[in-house]
């Protein structure tokens, strides 16, 4: 989320404990790609998809259960996404027994892997959460200019999820990307991911709860891909 976080990022203290928080959204967005380009190599499309699938389910699971533990005050706590709760909350959550941003997160991600092309949830995926990142700390830290329609959100904060975006999702489409015939030029692809990069982060200024471009943000870069790189979506898998 690229709030202002008016703990003012310009506190070190502060900019350290959100840089941590972000890393923790990195450190999947950041494997994802490699795991699935080892698991397509071992075992081919639809293979690496049935493992990719169950995987989000499990995390979109756990990151739910783990939510209505902490609303209904339950003892037990759920293995890993505790520890990452305790690791990445901010006051608001720690004081009103929330997590939403993760569940709202991975459902939204489980969505787009049941439903579009390996490539689009992977976009929706792992772009969502290095622009968001991108936002959120340069935003936070040097981000003076405001939205109108936004006034938790930065111009610079949007410039930097773009920047980073096309960065990233270009190197994304050489991990992944090879694995696909898509069947146009690099350059087109490059435009192709200019558009997607803009278009995530113009979902992620809309205003809303906290945590709603957790789920607008995956959804239309994972939505945008599928659509403009005119892929296969996964109810007609038999196609492959």
């Amino acid at each position: 989320m690229t709030e202002i976080i008016i703990l003012s990022l310009n506190s070190k203290e502060s900019f350290h404990k959100e840089l941590i928080r972000k890393s923790f959204h990195l450190i999947p967005a950041f494997i994802a790609p490699i795991a699935y380009w080892i698991l397509y190599k071992l075992f081919g499309f639809r293979i690496s998809l049935f493992i990719g699938v169950c995987l989000i389910g499990i995390f979109a699971f756990l990151f739910s259960l783990h939510e209505i533990g902490l609303k209904k005050g339950f003892a037990h706590k759920v293995p890993i996404i505790d520890y990452v709760y305790n690791t990445m909350k901010r006051e608001n959550e720690e004081n009103n027994n929330i997590f939403t941003g993760g569940w709202v997160y991975f459902s939204t991600v489980f969505l787009l892997a049941t439903i579009t092309h390996p490539f689009a949830a992977l976009m929706g995926f792992s772009l969502s959460a290095f622009g968001d990142a991108a936002a959120a700390l340069i935003g936070g830290k040097i981000g003076r200019h405001r939205h109108f329609h936004s006034k938790r959100k930065t111009w610079e904060g949007t410039i930097a999820f773009v920047l980073i975006g096309i960065i990233y999702s270009i190197i994304l489409y050489y991990i992944v990307g090879s694995l696909f015939n898509f069947g146009f030029s690099f350059n087109k692809a490059i435009g192709l991911l200019i558009i997607i990069s803009f278009l995530g982060a113009i979902a992620e200024t809309v205003p809303g709860q906290w945590y709603w471009d957790q789920f607008s943000v995956p959804l239309t870069i994972g939505l945008a891909t599928q659509i403009l790189f005119n892929l296969q979506w996964i109810p007609i898998i038999y196609h492959y």
